[in-house]
């Protein structure tokens, strides 16, 4: 079939002249000269006229359908992305196609054959095809709970599709639970549905795993879970509240690197805002500890470790809250003061204020600064040697009376 008879095809079917189409059909050759833009022009406008009984004649005659998807290089440039994506209006036009459309699929060779290790259903699903698309391709063989060499189901890709509104990732994940998906499978990399959701921030999709028993303590082969995604990756407290109203985190549990989880999170929480308090104020609402260690190159860190070196707010939340007491020593006979004032400034003037404000209102909560630890050493030891830290060296010096 040539360029030129591709071009009258489509120019008779847009004017609904069905009788000039298939003549052109019967009388064309089984050659390929055509460029696949042209073909896919062509199917889409038989498509738009409902004349299907041409593109019967063409699949019979073995032209622009291919019943082989083997032949194909790419789905996307294929007649398929015309065929999972038909631009048609009304209800009985769709009734119409879908009705063609599964038999079609019916005539295909292997309807799970891989074409750029993509399936047709995977394609169609990536490629926004519509539901009652999605089913019709599913009722003529495809699987919709298979995996990919990867590991990644079909329920993992359709999690992570940020593009998806969430209406569309709401109907996929409704269809794709009830035909049998499970939410806790794994890819060769340990991570589930759960894990795709939350980095793509899908709420609607993270709730609806939830309700079908989605497990938000599996780690991934780095040892994280869902839990360490929403926090400690994507920083997302209302994620992180919804896993919690679930299941209670292992707090005591590691990473590959060392960490716990709330250690992680204190380590990547570089601004100090009102939501990433607030995840400080989940973990340790649902029992973290924040003087339980763990590594950070190779040296034991904990929680409170950590909150020294943040700001004088998150400080004053996690005692006033009751989450760390003013009179806490750790095992070497150092106070809150000794840690606070320990931490490196790094010539910063802005963390010498914050220091200041940190020694000021733990004095005021009755830390001693008199108290010296197991190095026989005050907290104002830790700070006297820092031109930076001057003020704060006069405010303790003022109270060590």
């Amino acid at each position: 079939m040539t360029n030129e008879e591709l071009r009258a095809i489509e120019s008779a079917a847009r004017q609904s002249d069905a009788a000039t189409v298939e003549m052109i059909i019967n009388g064309a050759s089984t050659a390929t000269d055509y460029p696949s833009y042209q073909a896919n022009s062509v199917v889409a406008q038989l498509i738009r006229s409902g004349f299907y009984h041409a593109l019967d004649q063409l699949i019979d005659k073995g032209v622009l359908l291919p019943t082989d998807l083997f032949e194909y290089d790419g789905f996307d440039t294929s007649v398929v992305s015309v065929l999972v994506k038909p631009q048609l209006g009304s209800d009985e036009a769709w009734d119409g196609y879908l009705s063609w459309f599964g038999g079609y699929l019916n005539r295909l060779d292997d309807i799970e054959e891989e074409v750029g290790s993509t399936t047709l259903l995977e394609y169609a699903l990536t490629a926004n095809a519509p539901l009652p698309l999605l089913k019709v391709i599913t009722a003529a063989g495809a699987d919709p709970v298979r995996s990919d060499s990867y590991g990644r189901t079909l329920l993992y890709k359709a999690c992570g599709l940020r593009m998806n509104s969430p209406q569309r990732t709401a109907e996929l994940l409704d269809w794709l639970l009830g035909e049998g998906a499970d939410p806790n499978e794994a890819t060769v990399e340990g991570k589930t549905a759960l894990h795709a959701a939350i980095v793509a921030g899908k709420m609607e999709a993270v709730a609806r795993l939830l309700e079908h028993g989605a497990d938000p303590n599996i780690a991934d082969k780095k040892g994280e879970t869902a839990f360490h995604y929403a926090a400690v990756g994507q920083h997302n407290p209302v994620i992180l509240e919804m896993l919690l109203a679930r299941q209670t985190p292992d707090f005591h549990a590691v990473t590959q690197q060392g960490e716990n989880l709330l250690n992680a999170y204190l380590r990547v929480m570089y601004a100090d805002t009102e939501s990433a308090r607030k995840i400080v104020s989940l973990l340790l609402a649902a029992g973290a500890d924040l003087t339980e260690a763990s590594s950070w190159y190779s040296n034991a860190k904990t929680g409170v470790d950590w909150v020294a070196e943040k700001s004088a707010d998150l400080l004053a939340q996690v005692v006033e809250n009751g989450h760390l007491g003013a009179d806490y020593r750790d095992n070497e006979g150092n106070t809150l003061l000794h840690k606070v004032c320990r931490v490196d400034l790094n010539y910063e003037e802005a963390k010498a204020k914050e220091l200041y404000r940190k020694v000021k209102f733990l004095l005021k909560q009755g830390v001693d600064p008199r108290i010296e630890n197991t190095e026989d050493k005050k907290a104002v030891d830790y700070a006297i040697d820092d031109n930076l830290k001057a003020k704060t060296v006069e405010l303790l010096l003022k109270h060590d009376n």
